[in-house]
């Protein structure tokens, strides 16, 4: 029950606010969440959530080893094992894989030092069959894995290791610098090619039998579920072994005492072991810095301190990194540090990217010098204020994060399921909020002074690779190749029938949605939704930079657009932290979303926040000079990135100069500097004005009520005078031109980027069933052919969007090694030739529709997914039927219905490669296709030399005096 605890602890740091307003003051209705526990002689440990918001369960399935218990030489063999699951078969059965994909589930997984985990999400009916595959993995990880299987599959993990963002190629060696050898953390999570080249069938089969045994074993099951039918659910799906005593196998699940994987405090975390500062070449275009400190063991009640602390780190680094001189954020080194808890010993670890031409070692210097912060007497006041703000941002999220019943990263699920796992207690949300309470600024700031300070870190230098360096070395090739076998099914697939797709597709249930306008012309949607109390507010603007009248002017607009909101007592920005929530913004297609959550009974804060922030939307007068010079400095960092330039010339030969092909250039520039302060307001005030503007309410919450405190807030907002007219539609896009191939060269990395964009006809009401199938059928194909059967990338993906203004553009998007990028090439371009022919697979479209009406309901699970969920239909202007008919729409969809939709697309693709340009070239020789190589870095030059003739003199006399 986590009503008992909340609004202490968030009190705690968060005092009533007075004033005419809604006092920013947490209120919380009654809620509690219902746990059943089962702890059986095989060490098996199952809990189970209740939770009815929607027919949607998610399993989270921990086993407690890691990349700890890989043998020496054979680091990396846990993360393969992980991976191997998937591709793992039982009986008859298909893949596992393809079984979940099946079943219409969402997946996935990861192993971290102490544990591998694995999450499922699913629709309810599917719980008894992921259990079984649960029990599976228990008694059989791997069975049906062959040494072929095994072979390609470690090609995927190589490919992994090429796609590391530069941090995470950072953070092996970093840790052996900061435990010492022999430690668990001191060890490669991924492994290197030697140590994943030792593994083969033999050594994975040991290592499972070995480690996948039930006593090591947690599951976690939150969802849709009744805890009453518990003992007949796990007699049904589980093989008796695992949940019946010896002694009585035809008896009912016996309870056994629960393991408790931490009790006590932890023990000292060590020093670091080796502090000089390592330079390591990476896939970055400037250098970058990591630095990281040892902490105690987490799941203890001091790992909020160590949150609160690591939180605050981030201010404390960005102080000391930042010259004073510098002021518009877009020229400041960026800094972020975060806990990464561990059960031995947890880690403070702090990124920063360099935004200007700074020394990595200075920074270093500078960052260590800011550490005073987190702990000097003097500095007491801006503690106060940090840790504070920290303090309510943890507990802000801690609370959120119980809405997210079934969803894969940051649910309740995943979280419960470790808290569980090392603990032994269930309990997670009231003990979270117990330890909360317990946080204060000055016990963070003593566990500051002990651990994060300047002789206890150790960091190394990401730099850029040399020219002539390829990163990793590339190795052949696992496979080229072979035709996708046939389709494998659990059903009948004469079964996969138009009612059965109807039947099965979960709509949003909008029996008690409320859609209305108020006079001044403001739409109000409400829904009351979900089981959590919660509640959030969105107003949604049509406008942004695809609207705008004058080139930039959105921009610089929105970026100096600032709310000053008479009588309240906080920062705007930290306003909802109050409540329990945050601010969101973003754009949606020719919509802007200002979005403020909470807790549901402070529904009238949130929205008098939301009217109040919109009714004193200011733009704010700044030197218009310093604000293009960072606009243009920003710009030429981007310039410095191949994909940068990839995405402008695709965008611009996809669709000309309409404005979804826009992007900021030296004229835009140009014109940001005439513009003036009034223009930009006036635009704001065009764009958030009531005509213009819906409101959405989506939570748990009485209708009438939340009606109620709408009308009453906004019903006395007004336009300001001479808005303008209403902004138009936009206009179609012009028809591309015939096929592009274009190189980018990166001779640096030893991944290819691939992305092939086309136009497919433009969108109708009623047909984005029909796309989202052509996109999933050619997914399936580039995933068998690219990744599970060749091995050569970590992953693919192909989608279809629908942009504001109707026009549709499907995506294929991979990363192979260098010497796959004829398959992955002609894989791509065969695709579309494949779906323009007509040469699709009808089973593999049943399975598919199969699998999509399964899968509609895991996407409005939540309140920010249901609010996502009817922005859509409210963005693209058509009715709630959008929603509503969505399995009737899926289920009528025919093969033949694809082929059409490629009309705009065969022989007018964009096709992207971002790599080394001497061996693309010649893979598309192999391939038969010629390439265009479009010299971008010359490009830079002469548009730097053009437009910023000052700056391109000083880079002349930098590249002179580095050798370049």
């Amino acid at each position: 029950m986590i009503s008992a605890l909340l609004p202490v602890a968030l009190l705690l740091a968060a005092p009533a606010q007075a004033g005419p307003h809604p006092k920013l003051e947490l209120q919380l209705d009654e809620y509690a969440i219902q746990t059943r526990d089962y702890c059986f002689a095989s060490g098996l440990r199952l809990s189970f959530q209740q939770d009815h918001s929607q027919p949607v369960v998610s399993v989270t399935s921990v086993i407690d080893r890691g990349s700890d218990a890989d043998p020496v030489g054979q680091e990396g063999i846990a993360h393969l094992v992980e991976h191997l699951w998937f591709r793992s078969r039982h009986g008859e059965l298909p893949p596992t894989w393809d079984l979940l994909d099946e079943m219409g589930a969402t997946i996935n997984a990861f192993t971290a030092k102490d544990v591998t985990a694995y999450m499922t999400v699913a629709p309810k009916a599917m719980l008894p069959a992921v259990l079984k595959l649960e029990g599976q993995r228990l008694l059989g990880a791997v069975d049906g894995v062959t040494a072929e299987v095994i072979t390609t599959e470690r090609e995927v993990v190589r490919n992994e290791l090429r796609q590391y963002e530069a941090m995470d190629l950072g953070m092996d060696p970093l840790y052996a610098k900061l435990y010492p050898r022999g430690h668990a953390y001191a060890r490669s999570t991924i492994g290197t090619r030697e140590t994943l080249d030792a593994i083969g069938l033999a050594e994975v089969q040991a290592f499972v039998d070995e480690n996948y045994r039930p006593e090591n074993a947690t599951i976690m099951v939150v969802g849709d579920l009744s805890l009453d039918e518990i003992p007949q659910l796990l007699a049904e799906s589980l093989p008796p072994e695992l949940v019946f005593h010896p002694d009585a196998p035809d008896g009912p699940a016996s309870a056994e005492a629960c393991p408790v994987r931490i009790a006590g405090p932890s023990e000292p975390p060590p020093d670091p072991v080796d502090r000089t500062v390592e330079r390591i070449k990476a896939p970055v275009e400037r250098p970058m810095v990591i630095m990281a400190w040892s902490l105690p063991g987490a799941y203890r009640p001091d790992q909020p301190l160590m949150d609160l602390a690591s939180t605050t780190l981030t201010w404390a680094v960005s102080s000391g990194i930042n010259p004073s001189a510098i002021t518009g954020w877009r020229d400041q080194n960026e800094a972020w540090c975060y806990l990464d808890p561990g059960e031995l010993a947890s880690t403070a670890v702090c990124g920063i990217e360099l935004r200007h031409d700074a020394d990595p070692e200075k920074v270093i210097k500078k960052a260590a010098d800011g550490l005073y912060q987190l702990w000097d007497p003097e500095m007491r006041r801006w503690q106060d204020r940090y840790y504070s703000l920290a303090s309510l941002q943890i507990m802000a999220r801690t609370f959120r994060s119980a809405d997210e019943v079934a969803t894969l990263f940051g649910s309740r699920s995943t979280d419960a399921a470790l808290f569980t796992h090392f603990t032994g207690s269930s309990a997670y949300y009231s003990t979270s909020f117990g330890w909360l309470g317990a946080v204060n600024g000055q016990d963070a700031s003593r566990l500051a002074y002990e651990y994060l300070t300047r002789d206890r870190f150790a960091a190394v230098i990401l730099e850029p690779f040399d020219e002539d360096e390829a990163g990793l070395a590339d190795e052949e090739a696992g496979y080229t190749g072979r035709p996708r076998e046939p389709v494998d099914s659990v059903m009948d697939l004469a079964s996969i029938d138009a009612a059965l797709i109807d039947e099965l597709t979960v709509v949003p249930e909008l029996s008690q949605l409320r859609d209305f306008t108020l006079d001044n012309g403001l739409r109000v949607v409400i829904l009351p939704y979900g089981t959590v109390p919660i509640a959030r507010a969105a107003l949604l603007a049509r406008g942004g930079d695809l609207h705008e009248p004058l080139p930039g002017l959105d921009r610089l607009a929105w970026d100096h657009a600032g709310s000053d909101v008479p009588g309240l007592e906080v920062e705007l920005d930290e306003a909802p932290l109050r409540v329990g929530g945050d601010w969101q913004d973003w754009d949606l297609g020719d919509m802007r979303v200002l979005q403020v959550s909470g807790s549901a009974a402070n529904l009238d804060a949130q929205l008098w926040l939301l009217q109040q922030r919109v009714e004193h939307l200011e733009h704010q007068s700044t030197d218009r000079r310093a604000y293009v010079r960072s606009l243009r400095r920003h710009l030429q960092y981007d310039r410095e990135l191949p994909e940068h330039w990839e995405g402008v010339l695709a965008r611009k030969i996809l669709v000309g100069d309409h404005p979804l092909g826009r992007s900021l250039d030296d004229a835009t520039l140009t014109a940001i500097a005439e513009h003036s302060d009034e223009m930009a307001q006036r635009w704001n005030q065009r764009m958030f004005q009531p005509a213009n503007s819906t409101l959405l309410l989506v939570g748990r919450f009485d209708a009438d009520e939340a009606e109620q405190a709408a009308r009453s807030t906004f019903a006395g907002w007004k336009a300001a005078p001479s808005v303008g007219e209403p902004l138009p539609a936009l206009q179609p896009t012009p028809t591309s031109p015939e096929r592009s191939v274009l190189v980018l060269d990166k001779p640096q990395v030893s991944q290819t980027q691939l992305m092939l964009r086309c136009q497919l006809t433009a969108a109708q009401d009623g047909d984005s069933e029909t796309r989202a199938l052509l996109a999933k059928q050619l997914d399936e194909m580039a995933w068998v052919t690219l990744r599970e059967n060749a091995g050569v990338t970590y992953g693919s993906g192909v989608w279809a969007s629908t942009m504001a203004g109707s026009p549709s553009l499907l995506t294929m998007y991979t990363s192979v090694q260098n010497d796959a990028v004829d398959l992955a090439a002609s894989t791509f371009l065969g695709l579309v030739d494949k779906a323009h022919r007509g040469d699709l697979d009808p089973d593999l479209l049943k399975l598919s529709k199969l699998g999509e009406a399964r899968r509609y309901v895991l996407d409005q699970q939540s309140t920010s997914q249901m609010l996502d969920r009817l922005t859509g239909p409210l963005a693209m202007d058509r009715g709630w039927e959008e929603l509503t008919e969505h399995g009737a729409r899926l289920a009528a969809v025919e093969i033949e219905a694809l082929p059409p939709l490629m009309e705009s697309c065969a022989g007018r693709e964009v096709l992207t490669l971002v790599g080394p340009q001497e061996t693309i070239l010649e893979e598309l020789q192999q391939a038969g296709l010629s390439g265009e190589v479009f010299d971008w870095e010359a490009e830079r030059d002469r548009l730097w030399a053009e437009h910023n003739p000052k700056g391109w003199k000083s880079e002349q006399k930098r590249r002179v005096k580095v050798g370049e």
